[in-house]
């Protein structure tokens, strides 16, 4: 398989009852897509109180890229988990503010941790 057609598989893992699925790289919106399907199955599957997606290891996020997020996590919503966007970079807020990017009805946490205690208490 040559890079072209490569996914990044990330590494999934459940704690506290949450699915966290920790991105730690760039991604096409082809990879984003990927990691969108694996992630509706890891829910089903998994069935988990929510669903944590830390993107602490992503630095650039343009319009198309955070569509494919925010539909990601407006998914996990309609299968009746919750879903929480964690460790955003400050360059990837202001990407986000400055690209006026529908945000409405996601959660964002500054870290891990505190995306964890909004799943477990909310």
């Amino acid at each position: 398989m040559n890079a072209s057609t490569e996914f990044f598989e990330p590494t999934t893992y459940i704690t506290r009852d949450c699915l966290v699925v920790p991105i730690n790289q760039e991604l096409s919106i082809k990879n984003a897509l990927h990691i969108q399907r694996l992630l509706l199955q890891e829910v089903a599957i998994k069935k988990p109180v929510g669903a944590i997606i830390d993107l602490s290891g992503v630095c650039i996020v343009d319009s198309a890229l955070w569509q494919v997020f925010y539909q990601t996590a407006k998914m996990i919503q309609t299968q009746g988990y919750a879903c929480v966007f964690a460790g955003l970079s400050p360059a990837v807020v202001v990407a986000i503010i400055e690209l006026d990017v529908n945000t409405e009805n996601v959660n964002f946490a500054l870290q891990l941790e505190s995306a964890l205690e909004m799943l477990v208490n909310k």
